[in-house]
């Protein structure tokens, strides 16, 4: 696959921390890695707990170019975002409470299907990647503000890196082989993980 060109809108850069490099991390101090993800107009800070079985995400912190004040998204229990190991066929769930806070406050409950559906290579403008994973992710989610989606995401996983790109259905999404994407995202770059903090951010 082949996502070397396109708009530069749809390019992130993100860099693997400590959580406690982070404004946020009080808010989740069972945390053990960080990621942050920045697209230009925000920045997404993921916080994860991972075991040699799991990668668990337990939220995220988005700080935009508008705001000085962050959305909080928490998740209870912290959401099965990867299961170890695993391959082409293997498949897992996720069910999930949602409070939010910060930039805006309310609940909600959120339900994942992940299946990984093939193996093969990819190109994104940080670089080529010969194994790589295509992972399809179902996302059912109701909010108290009355918000619902229902959505079909892909991302393409290399062992070592993780998500390299990410394409989203838009709302309501029932073919899995769908034609209008509501957002996508490649990989600009990468920054290096320091020594420190480098058994505790590998991917798989």
């Amino acid at each position: 696959m082949d996502f070397g060109t396109g708009p530069t809108e749809g390019e992130a850069v993100y860099n693997y921390v400590a959580p406690n490099e982070t404004p946020q991390a009080v808010d989740f101090p069972g945390a053990n890695a960080a990621r942050k993800n920045d697209s230009g107009s925000q920045v997404n800070t993921f916080y994860y707990l991972r075991d040699a079985s799991s990668y668990q995400t337990m939220g995220s912190a988005i700080k935009t170019l508008l705001s000085e004040v962050s959305l909080i998204y928490k998740f209870s229990p912290p959401e099965l975002t990867y299961k170890f190991p695993f391959k082409v066929g293997d498949s897992w769930e996720s069910v999930n409470d949602i409070v939010e806070s910060g930039l805006a406050t309310g609940t909600g409950r959120k339900e994942e299907q992940t299946k990984v559906i093939a193996r093969s290579s990819v190109h994104v403008p940080q670089g080529d990647y010969a194994k790589c994973y295509l992972v399809q992710i179902r996302e059912h989610a109701k909010y108290s503000s009355g918000e619902e989606i229902t959505r079909i995401d892909y991302a393409w996983l290399v062992p070592g890196v993780g998500a390299v790109a990410y394409i989203y259905s838009v709302n309501g999404e029932q073919n899995e082989v769908f034609s209008q994407a509501s957002s996508f995202w490649r990989l600009k770059f990468k920054g290096p993980t320091s020594r420190a903090h480098k058994h505790r951010v590998q991917m798989f």
